[in-house]
C-alpha cells in the first residue's frame, strides 16, 4: 500500500518510479507465486476433509505446503536477485533438406527477455553482452521483451548493445 501511495507522488517516468515499480513487482511475485502453488494443495485436502466432517488438517499436508512455498519463494528470490545475470548459451544445430548451400554453417544468436528496465548492474549487463559477442554469429536476433514498460528504459544501454 505504501508503494502505491508513494508512486502517486513520484514523477511519472522517472528512474525512481521505475525502481519503485521493480521493487513492488518483485515483492508481489515473492508473495503471490508461492501461494499460487500452495493453495491447490490445501484446497485438495479441504475437499477430502469436507467429506470426513472437517477433521484437523494433516500435519504432513501442512509441511508439504510449507516446503513447496519455501522452495518457490527461494526460486523467485534467486530469479529476482542473482538470476537476472545468470546467462546461458544453448547450441542447437538444425537441418533443412532444402536449405541453400550458402546457409550451411550460418549461425544465429537469439537474445530474449532482455527487460532493460530491470538493469541495475552494468558489469552484469556487460557480461551478457560479452557472451553474445563471443558467439561471433552471422545474425543476432532480439526476441521477447526488450523493455519492461517503455522504450526509454533502453536509452542508457543502447550504446552497449552490439550493432
Amino acid at each position: 500500500m505504501t508503494g502505491i501511495i508513494t508512486g502517486i507522488f513520484i514523477r511519472r517516468g522517472s528512474r525512481l518510479q521505475q525502481h519503485l515499480i521493480t521493487w513492488m513487482m518483485g515483492l508481489m511475485l515473492l508473495a503471490f507465486i508461492p501461494r499460487l502453488f500452495s493453495a491447490p494443495i490445501l484446497l485438495a485436502e479441504d475437499l477430502v476433509r469436507l467429506f470426513r466432517g472437517f477433521p484437523p488438517r494433516a500435519v504432513w499436508v501442512s509441511e508439504l505446503t510449507l516446503a513447496v512455498a519455501a522452495a518457490l519463494f527461494l526460486l523467485v528470490l534467486f530469479g529476482i536477485t542473482r538470476g537476472r545475470h545468470f546467462y546461458r548459451v544453448r547450441r542447437e544445430t538444425i537441418h533443412f533438406p532444402d536449405l541453400p548451400q550458402a546457409f550451411d554453417g550460418f549461425t544465429i544468436t537469439q537474445i530474449t527477455d532482455v527487460h532493460s528496465g530491470s538493469f541495475t548492474n552494468a558489469a552484469g549487463v556487460q557480461k551478457g553482452l560479452d557472451l553474445v559477442n563471443a558467439q561471433r554469429s552471422d545474425v543476432i536476433l532480439f526476441t521477447g521483451d526488450l523493455v519492461n514498460n517503455k522504450a526509454s528504459e533502453m536509452d542508457r544501454w543502447i550504446t552497449a548493445f552490439p550493432d
